[in-house]
């Protein structure tokens, strides 16, 4: 059998042909000309052989569009119980304050209680958060208040100590 497009032999029964890829036993559509003319209005790109025997492309008929979407949720509407987020104080500054003025241990304990809030608030566990950060604020508290009577009995043997070497 042989291609009515660009005379190729194809097997026997064969609906497509082998050469070109046009349909076998059928005649070639009234628009051929056989010069094979650029498809699409676009010019013929180079060392690429033109593509002929196939009928002129037509637009895509217009696509419908989609129903209107009912939106975004309210604000607190994904199950947080308090509607929306709760205030919860961060003490990552007075930790890092902590960590370079008064006591380094309780600082950063201090701090990782104040980051790891900071995350649960972010997660939106805010129970577990407003827990981690009262527990940084009292960590804080208590390393800043023993640094201040560390530093009271300091002065205390030193203004002491030079008394005691005036007599």
């Amino acid at each position: 059998m042989q291609c009515p497009t660009c005379g190729a032999t194809n097997p026997d029964g064969s609906r497509f042909c082998k050469a070109c890829g046009a349909v076998c036993g059928q005649q070639p559509p009234s628009n051929f000309s056989g010069n094979n003319p650029p498809q699409g209005g676009f010019a013929q790109q180079g060392g690429y052989p033109p593509q002929g025997g196939f009928p002129q492309q037509g637009g895509f008929p217009q696509q419908g569009g989609f129903p209107p979407q009912g939106g975004y949720p309210q604000p607190g509407a994904y199950g947080n119980p308090y509607g929306t987020a709760p205030t919860i104080p961060d003490y990552t500054v007075l930790a890092v304050l902590e960590i370079l003025f008064c006591c380094l241990p309780l600082g950063v304990v201090g701090l990782i209680y104040s980051i790891n809030a900071n995350s649960d608030k972010g997660a939106g566990r805010f129970d577990e958060a407003m827990k981690k950060a009262k527990a940084a604020k009292t960590v804080l508290i208590v390393g800043a208040v023993g640094t201040v009577i560390l530093l009271v009995f300091y002065v205390l043997i030193m203004v002491l100590g030079g008394m005691a070497e005036g007599m």
